[in-house]
């Protein structure tokens, strides 16, 4: 595996168990912070508290790197309240608050788990909409992003077909 989120990447971890998201993206993060980049989370709550018992496991001072503004943590719930009009993806409310998310720094990293919330209510036409709205991103802006779904958010008669809409919209798939 290359080191995910390198360059303009859009990476997703397609995982069955928290530990192994838990140690991918805390690679991922923690190489990020260690290399002086500014990280941005974007995670259920419960998922950012697992992530900075990874980071601190890995001699990161999450607070003092916080307090640095090296890491912004936005609520991934509350981020789709923000971003969504009538349950769909509006394009400027996702811009505004993406663009206000990143604004600070040239050497971003990004992760983000907003799309798996929707794929867990079984709603992939928001997740294809969202994740082709930061591919638009992707392409104005050189920051990396790194997505996660769990497995289990793949169910139902349309499976495959979900599945294959999210690695489609990824430049790297990992799995595990």
């Amino acid at each position: 595996m290359s080191s995910p989120g390198v360059g303009r990447a859009h990476v997703v971890h397609l995982y069955e168990e928290e530990e192994s998201l838990l140690g991918t993206a805390g690679i991922y993060l923690g190489g990020s912070l260690v290399g002086g980049d500014r990280v941005v989370v974007v995670a259920a709550k419960p998922r950012w508290e697992a992530f900075q018992g990874t980071l601190r496991a890995g001699r990161i001072d999450v607070e003092a790197a916080r307090d640095r503004g090296q890491i912004l943590f936005a609520d991934a719930g509350e981020a789709l309240e923000r971003v969504l009009v009538n349950g769909a993806p509006d394009r400027r409310r996702f811009h505004s608050w993406a663009e206000d998310l990143l604004k600070d720094g040239p050497r971003i990293r990004a992760y983000c788990e907003m799309e798996d919330i929707l794929a867990g209510k079984g709603d992939f036409e928001a997740v294809r909409i969202l994740e082709s709205w930061w591919d638009d991103l992707l392409s104005r802006r050189f920051f990396p992003l790194f997505c996660a779904y769990g497995t289990k958010s793949f169910g139902g008669k349309e499976a495959a077909g979900d599945l294959r809409l999210v690695c489609a919209a990824h430049t790297e798939v990992i799995c595990g």
